[in-house]
């Protein structure tokens, strides 16, 4: 079985996949690896436009940045955008794994229930996909003031915390996209505000079961 964990940033992809591994055994992958691979076969002239996140990173790699000169739902479209960009290599890796009866974790926002649905009927039965979504801002805010991981991307390349604001803001409609995506597509949701550890636990029983 191919396990997908699809849903917007910060809403506990990691978190749910390394809980799995951890009671499977099953390999879990980030999807920005796959991501990573298939950056390099774009040309250059496409790079802005396949992948406007990277692009802007790479000229301002502040957070401050990022979230003062774009929306929410522009960067929202930046995510699905470089989803779109990868997504023949991602397909590809789902198409063969599913053919070779391999079970493994795949993680990142680059799964999105639109392009689940575009997978042939027989890889549909090998994979158990779900979406995580998170819409309540003060809850998305305080968690990441609360967070004291010295590596976590969004502490690292931030100066202003009140951007923390509008990047619960950007979570919140990127998860409203998630969900009625999902919706539409009668693909498995869960909403992870609240009680977080809890609502992990409740995702992997339901993968696991």
């Amino acid at each position: 079985m191919i396990y997908l964990i699809g849903g917007s940033p910060r809403c506990g992809k990691t978190r749910v996949a390394r809980a799995l591994t951890q009671k499977t055994s099953i390999p879990w992958f980030p999807a920005d690896y796959l991501g990573a691979v298939v950056f390099q076969y774009i040309s250059e002239d496409e790079l802005d436009a396949k992948f406007p996140l990277s692009a802007i990173r790479d000229k301002n790699p502040s957070n401050d940045f990022r979230y003062t000169n774009y929306s929410p739902e522009e960067i929202t479209e930046f995510y699905y955008t470089q989803a779109q960009s990868i997504w023949p290599g991602l397909k590809a890796f789902i198409k063969y794994a599913a053919h070779d009866e391999q079970d493994f974790i795949l993680e990142g926002y680059q799964i999105t229930p639109q392009l689940l649905s575009e997978l042939d009927e027989d890889v549909k039965k090998s994979i158990k996909p779900v979406f995580l979504y998170k819409q309540d801002e003060e809850d998305v805010e305080s968690g990441i003031k609360k967070n004291v991981d010295p590596g976590d991307w969004l502490l690292k390349n931030t100066e202003d915390q009140t951007i923390f604001s509008k990047v619960a803001r950007s979570i919140s409609v990127f998860g409203s996209r998630t969900l009625k995506e999902a919706g539409e597509l009668n693909m498995p949701t869960f909403n992870m505000d609240g009680d977080f550890n809890k609502k992990v636990e409740e995702v992997v029983t339901y993968l696991s079961s």
